[in-house]
């Protein structure tokens, strides 16, 4: 299981394609696959908008939350190595959302995975 320690969320300012982390909005992102491509994000705290669906970057080993107003906020979620190979399994991510040890929030989105099969070695 991957565990980050506090991953921040920014308030867009529109219109940017992606946002970066902020420091003033922090939330506490784990992510957990099983061997068969099942997964979950937990987060303790809402989102600004609604997700749509999260996108994980093979290239990046990256995930990607895309917005209801069409942001793409990265929290800078790094994959650990281990889970590469199962999550690029799957389509689709259970969201749960914690307050305390309470579930306030709970769905699926679609998780959507892009690789650009180009090796990053021999990209000049």
């Amino acid at each position: 299981m991957l565990q980050s320690d506090e991953i921040k969320q920014e308030t867009a300012p529109s219109p940017a394609p992606v946002v970066p982390v902020d420091r003033a909005h922090r939330m506490k992102i784990d992510v957990m696959v099983n061997e068969k491509g099942k997964t979950w994000i937990l987060y303790d705290r809402p989102f600004l908008t609604p997700i749509q669906w999260v996108e994980y970057d093979l290239d990046l080993d990256r995930l990607f939350f895309i917005l209801s107003d069409g942001v793409t906020q990265d929290f800078g979620l790094t994959i650990n190595p281990a889970m590469r190979k199962p999550l690029s399994r799957a389509t689709q991510t259970y969201l749960i959302q914690f307050e305390g040890d309470k579930v306030a929030d709970l769905g699926s989105v679609p998780l959507l995975v892009r690789h650009s099969h180009i090796d990053k070695w021999k990209v000049m």
